[in-house]
Parts: C-alpha cells; sequence; structure tokens
C-alpha cells in the first residue's frame, strides 16, 4: 500500500471526528516524524497521554529515539506522577543501550568473528570496543523491538528524531539484515569444517542461536513497521515552503520502505479570528502554501493545529492539545476562504550583531535544534560573507542526512559545490554520505576480487573471500557521515585553487546529531588505527595497496578536521535557537558540550521571534511567552553575543538571503575591527 493512498479525506472534503491515531484500537505502533522542530514532540506526547487517559484499563508507552531529548521537558517531567499512570516515557539512551547489548552478547560476536576470519582475539576486541556515529538509530530499533516483543503495552508512541535521522531508524532492518548476511558468512566456514571432519552444529550452540535470535527480533519489528493494520506514522508539518517540500520527500521513502500513513498533522496555524497585522499576514501566507500542497500530502487526511498562545508544557495541557485540532474538510474550506489582508508579512531582519572574532574563521559550523531556520541562516551568513568580501571564496555545505539547503535557496544542488548569487564567490553543496560510502566499497570490491584472482581457489580460501567480500557490511551506521564530513577538509586543504575555498559554513543535522557529527574525528582515528594494524599484521596474506591509500588520506582529513575544531582561531559553532524553553534547554547543552569540547562558540541567533501587534490577543500571549524565555537566555547564556531576528515572511532564494545575513553579520569590514 502507498503511503499516498492510505487515506483521501482532504482532497475529497470529507470531516472525519478525530484522526485514526487516536482512535483506532488496533494500532500498535505510531510513530510521529517531519523536519525538525515542527512540534513532534508534542504531537507525539499529546497522542500518548490522550490514549492513555481515555482507555485507563490499558497500558501504553512513549519512546524518545531523538539524541537530544525534549520529551521529558515536555511532559513536565520524568518523575513520577507527571503522566497519567497507565503511560511510561522512555528516552532512549544510545550509549547505554549500546553498552547492555555489547554485554550481552559481546563475547558472542567475538567469538564469531574468531572463528570466520583469520584475525585473532586482540583484533576482533579493536572492533568490537569502538562506538561510532549510527548507534542512536541502532539502539533505538532494538529498545522499540524488545518493547514490541513483551507485548505488555496497548500502543508504543515514537517521538522520532528529524527527517534524515527518523528514515535511518525506519531502514534499520535492511542493514541488520545485511550485518546478520555477514554474520552469518562468518559462521559459514566453521560449519563447514565442522562437517568435514564429522563433528556437524553443535546442538544449543551459542553462536547459531544468537543469529537465529536476531533474525526473530528483525522480523519482528520490520513486519509490525509495514503491518498496515498495527503500524501507522504521522508525519507533522508546518505550512511552509521547506516543511511541505520535506514532508513530500518522506511520504515517498515511507512507501517505499511500505510504512503505513493515514494522517498528517499541520501545526501551528494562525486562526481565522486573529486580527494582528504580522500574525494575519502569516496566516496567509500559511493559506497559500497549503492550497498549493502536493498530491502525495494532499491525498492524505490533513489536520491543523491553531498555534498556542502558551507553550505546551505538562500532561494538563498536553491531554487537551488535540482538542481544538481542525479536520480535513474544515482545513480545506480555511483554505479557501478570501485573503484577508494584502500583501506578504515583512522580510526578517536582525537586530544584535553575530561576532565572529575574525573575517579569516575558516569553518563555521551551524547547530542548533531542529526547526529552528538552522539552513536559512547557515546560507544567510555565507551569502553575506561572500557579498562582502568578493575575493573570499565561501562554500555552504549541508551535513543534514535530510537536505532542505536546495530548497532555501530555492536552486538545484548535487554533491559538488556549485555558484550561487551573482558575486562569483559563494557556493553550495549537499553531501552525499551513501554516495560517499559506495564510493570505498566499490573501490574495496574491485580490489578484493583482482586479488582473489591471483590466488589458488580452495575451500579455505573461498570462505575467506566470502568474508573479506562482506566486510564493509560489517561497518558502523553512519561511517558515511564520516567519509562526507572530512571531505569537506579537503576543500580547505586543497592545493588546486579552483576547487580551494577560504570559508566553509556547515548546515547541520540537529543539536542531539551534531554533537556526535562534532566527536567524529577522534572515533574514526580510533577505527582507522584499528584497520591499519589489521592490515599490517596481515600485509603477507591480504595486500590491498588502493585501499590502504584511501584510508591513509581519510586518515590525514581526519586529523586535519579534528585539529581545526578545536583551534579557536580557525573554527567555531554558531548556535541557532528559537524563544521556547525547549529550544533554550537544548541551546544550553549544545553550548555547555561545546565548551567541554574545546569548540568555540563566539555568538548565537536567536531566531523567529514574534513582533508585538497592538490589539491582538494572541500576538500579545505568543509575545509574552517569548519574553519570558528571553529572559532566561539572558540570564543562561547572556554573556554570548547574539543577533536577534524576528519573524516575517520566509527568506528564500539567494538574494533574500543575503539580505537577511547581512542584517545578521554585518559588514565584514566592521565584523574585522571588532576583532582586532
Amino acid at each position: 500500500m502507498s503511503a499516498r493512498l492510505a487515506g483521501a479525506d482532504f482532497s475529497s472534503g470529507t470531516d472525519v471526528a478525530l484522526p485514526e491515531f487516536l482512535t483506532s484500537r488496533t494500532l500498535r505502533l505510531v510513530l510521529f516524524g517531519g523536519k525538525g522542530g515542527v512540534g513532534k514532540t508534542t504531537c507525539a506526547s499529546a497522542a500518548a497521554v490522550r490514549m492513555a487517559m481515555d482507555r485507563p484499563g490499558e497500558k501504553f508507552l512513549l519512546i524518545s529515539t531523538d539524541p537530544a531529548h525534549s520529551t521529558g521537558d515536555c511532559v513536565g517531567g520524568r518523575g513520577a506522577g507527571s503522566l497519567p499512570p497507565n503511560l511510561t516515557l522512555v528516552e532512549i539512551d544510545a550509549a547505554a543501550e549500546h553498552a547492555a547489548f555489547m554485554a550481552e552478547h559481546g563475547e558472542v560476536l567475538r567469538e564469531i568473528a574468531v572463528r570466520g576470519t583469520f584475525l585473532d582475539e586482540g583484533d576482533v576486541d579493536q572492533f568490537l570496543s569502538l562506538s561510532l556515529p549510527g548507534i542512536d538509530e541502532l539502539a533505538a530499533f532494538l529498545g522499540i523491538a524488545r518493547f514490541a516483543a513483551a507485548g505488555e503495552h496497548a500502543c508504543i508512541v515514537v517521538d522520532t528524531a528529524p527527517t534524515g535521522h527518523a528514515l535511518r531508524l525506519l531502514q534499520m532492518a535492511g542493514f541488520l539484515g545485511r550485518w546478520l548476511e555477514a554474520m552469518d558468512a562468518l559462521m559459514a566456514k566453521h560449519r563447514y569444517m565442522a562437517g568435514l571432519f564429522g563433528a556437524g552444529p553443535k546442538k544449543g550452540d551459542r553462536c547459531e542461536a544468537f543469529i537465529e535470535q536476531m533474525q526473530g527480533t528483525i522480523a519482528g519489528l520490520g513486519g509490525l513497521m509495514t503491518d498496515h493494520a498495527l503500524c501507522r506514522f504521522v508525519p507533522v508539518m508546518l505550512a511552509e515552503t521547506l516543511s511541505v517540500l520535506e514532508t513530500g520527500d518522506l511520504l515517498g521513502q515511507l512507501s517505499g520502505l511500505d510504512i503505513a500513513v493515514g494522517d498528517v498533522v499541520v501545526n501551528r496555524l494562525i486562526p481565522s479570528a486573529e486580527q494582528g497585522a504580522g500574525l494575519v499576514m502569516v496566516r496567509e501566507a500559511q493559506r497559500a502554501v497549503l492550497s498549493a500542497l502536493p498530491l502525495q500530502i494532499a491525498a492524505l487526511r490533513v489536520w491543523a493545529q491553531p498555534l498556542c498562545g502558551r507553550e505546551v508544557i505538562g500532561a494538563e495541557l498536553l491531554a487537551t492539545f488535540y482538542d481544538a485540532l481542525m479536520p480535513p474538510g474544515a482545513l480545506r474550506s480555511w483554505i479557501m476562504q478570501p485573503i484577508g489582508v494584502a500583501g506578504a508579512s515583512a522580510a526578517p531582519a536582525a537586530s544584535g550583531r553575530v561576532v565572529l572574532p575574525s573575517a579569516a574563521r575558516r569553518l563555521i559550523v551551524v547547530a542548533g535544534k531542529g526547526g529552528v531556520g538552522k539552513t536559512t541562516t547557515s546560507a544567510s551568513v555565507a551569502l553575506a560573507l561572500g557579498a562582502g568580501e568578493p575575493s573570499r571564496r565561501v562554500l555552504i555545505a549541508s551535513t543534514d542526512p535530510a537536505h532542505s539547503l536546495a530548497d532555501a535557496l530555492a536552486c538545484g544542488l548535487t554533491s559538488e559545490p556549485m555558484p550561487i548569487g551573482e558575486s562569483g564567490n559563494v557556493f553550495a553543496m549537499e553531501l552525499d554520505a551513501a554516495a560517499e560510502f559506495e564510493s570505498l566499497a566499490s573501490a574495496y570490491r574491485d580490489e578484493l576480487e583482482a586479488l582473489f584472482d591471483k590466488l589458488m581457489e580452495g575451500a579455505d580460501l573461498a570462505f575467506d573471500r566470502e568474508v573479506l567480500e562482506r566486510l564493509l557490511d560489517l561497518a558502523p551506521p553512519g561511517i558515511d557521515e564520516v567519509m562526507a564530513l572530512v571531505r569537506v577538509v579537503e576543500l580547505l586543504e586543497t592545493k588546486d585553487d579552483a576547487r580551494r575555498f577560504d570559508t566553509i559554513v556547515l548546515d547541520t543535522a540537529p543539536s542531539g546529531h551534531t554533537l556526535r557529527l562534532l566527536a567524529l574525528p577522534a572515533l574514526i582515528e580510533q577505527w582507522l588505527a584499528s584497520i591499519f594494524r589489521v592490515l599490517l599484521k596481515y600485509q603477507r596474506l591480504v595486500k590491498l595497496p588502493k585501499l590502504q591509500k584511501r584510508l591513509v588520506e581519510l586518515s590525514r582529513g581526519t586529523k586535519k578536521l579534528g585539529a581545526m575544531l578545536k583551534d579557536g582561531t580557525t573554527a567555531c559553532v554558531l548556535p541557532v535557537a528559537i524563544p521556547t524553553n525547549l529550544a533554550l534547554e537544548e541551546t544550553k547543552d549544545l553550548v555547555a558540550a561545546c565548551r567541554k569540547s574545546g569548540l568555540s562558540v563566539p555568538s548565537l541567533v536567536l531566531n523567529l521571534v514574534t513582533p508585538l501587534d497592538e490589539g491582538s490577543e494572541l500576538s500579545a500571549a505568543v509575545v509574552a511567552r517569548e519574553r519570558s524565555v528571553i529572559e532566561k537566555f539572558d540570564a543562561g547564556l547572556g554573556e554570548i553575543p547574539r543577533a536577534t531576528v524576528m519573524r516575517g515572511s520566509a527568506p528564500r532564494g539567494a538574494a533574500a538571503l543575503t539580505a537577511l545575513g547581512t542584517s545578521i553579520v554585518g559588514a565584514p569590514a566592521a565584523l574585522i575591527r571588532r576583532a582586532a
């Protein structure tokens, strides 16, 4: 069943009372996802609280898979009494899940590896001891699988990480399947030799039992996710162009994974009763966006949740959150109403300035909670720096698995730098992490095939060949992001003037994954060191000079990147936040983590601040809420200079983004004087 065909009430105008994810008694798994900052956590938490209160005789589970958890903050605390007694909150701790998995299965994994390869226990231990990126999605998958298999809860509600990493979670069954095939290949030689000498497989062999158990785990959760009677994915989006485009891409991916979608929630819609000029113009922009929804969204049941005057935190507010939900038919009627105010809202502009210690800053990492405007800020700052200093070559590079940079710039992008704007010195690219890894894997397979073609075929070599061919299937998920990030360093260090850049601005994934991304240099150096030790130890048996050359280049780039991130004169982190309590807490955590790691945080951007409309009750409530949060920003992060950007029409295209960037960073000449 295509995700697009799971419902068609919006396009037909038919109304139903409540979404299926709230009323169904058969759904066992409901996953909320979408672009960062659209309100997934609130929507997921409100659904779980509503289910638990409507069905007090059953047990429910709310799981957060975002490494930068905010679900506990959303429900008003993690202690007893903050939730209905029949609802349990679990925030997946990836490190703890990984440690528990290795504690339970580490010896078995070690035995499988030793049985099936020429590696000894010391070699195997080097690899098993590493913790690399991608563990978040792996831990989340195994955690959800464990609770689903227990069958203790009527329904499990999942608050996922933003789109790119949510998709990696949903694709984890495929990754684990390939991983198990590699494990099974390691066992094949042992089975053959045992049979050759008449021993046969041992009854109760723990290695065979582990593979069988893991196959059952994968089949269990994978089957649940693709069972259209038991599982639904609920996309949450805003009535904004970038959010709509990402939701369309998400639905296409879900359809390919055979995961059913019936309802879509459009969050923070400005109600028709609103009379304040600023919010009315935002409302009419929302109306224009929704009137042109792509078919794959419009064919579903599209619900709208009005903007709340206060932040929805705590079980009491969450329980009534969906009371104001606008049904699909009513939303269609709302879209077709006459435009209330002519024109469009003003373009956003900043008060205050981002302070960068030097115009020679080489690497600017733009980071923050999902949905705060990192992509817009990255593009704006890069374009403004390039426009103000024509001799400086500037690159904007997106590392988010769910790219939106091309949508923000309103142009097509590839994994190679492409010129944007009119200055000719600003370029943009969306790093293709999967392609980076596939390039290495393809070269490895070709070299391995040539190696074995020169060797005599025999039983042992045949098995060893299959093991080595599957070696990269054992690489941890996320290694592709490592390689993509390191390639950025090459563009700063290359001797090719046509490809070298003076400044690179990174548009990163949301905070939790960004912090892991910033820790990559140290992690990848450990991984490479383990590989080099093995290749050196067995160089007489396995000679792969091209692979070794690629790995040496990767190692050099990794060391340069690590040194650059720790050097406060050549790299910095620029946090972007919005005036909400959840964003404040996440920004404080991000700043603290950066400082602990030695990363410079010279400034921050406070984005999407609502202007006050006289006579507007909703505007006054929103502004009052935001002012209380801004006071907390001043108290907790007031020592960091910041640019405050007022809410306005979403800037799209190089010209609009350059204008915004100039208001954020000021003129480069002034920036240099401040640094001096």
